[in-house]
């Protein structure tokens, strides 16, 4: 009985915030879609090189690979020296990675592509949730309610 319910409770959740869901996957797909038009581009000729965006990938990608190589608290990729001394700044975001990339055994670079989906859907949907539940608190029409927190969350 009570799965039932929640079965009923989350399609009724689900149905209320469609447009919500959809905006989200839509602005998740904006994100990626320059990586998957680049693979999709060189079809055989790509090997699993990432298209990298920022330089700052780059350096994940090196902090990740030395969590996988066994030093969890390097403090920098580069020298060999810091890989075993305490940081002033533990990697939490690379291990927060590399944790993903076990627990899915997709590799590394493949796990920042689908960060790059997944993390601005995810910011898109809880601005519009925030953005959502603040207007129907004032008891305005569903409709301007729905469309103003969509357009804040884009």
């Amino acid at each position: 009985m009570t799965s039932e319910l929640l079965r009923v409770w989350l399609s009724q959740k689900f149905r209320n915030h469609f447009w919500g869901f959809l905006g989200a996957f839509f602005v998740g797909l904006i994100c990626v879609l320059p990586q998957i038009f680049f693979i999709i581009s060189l079809g055989s000729q790509y090997h699993g090189i990432h298209f990298f965006a920022t330089p700052n990938e780059v350096a994940y990608i090196a902090l990740m690979q030395e969590i996988v190589d066994g030093h969890p608290l390097t403090a920098s990729a580069p020298f060999y020296e810091y890989k075993n001394s305490f940081p002033l700044l533990p990697p939490t975001i690379p291990l927060l990675y590399v944790f993903v990339s076990r627990l899915l055994h997709i590799s590394l670079v493949n796990t920042l592509i689908v960060s790059k989906f997944f993390l601005p859907a995810i910011l898109f949907f809880l601005v519009y949730l925030f953005t959502h539940q603040l207007l129907s608190l004032g008891a305005k029409s569903d409709l301007l309610t729905k469309s103003t927190a969509l357009a804040t969350g884009a």
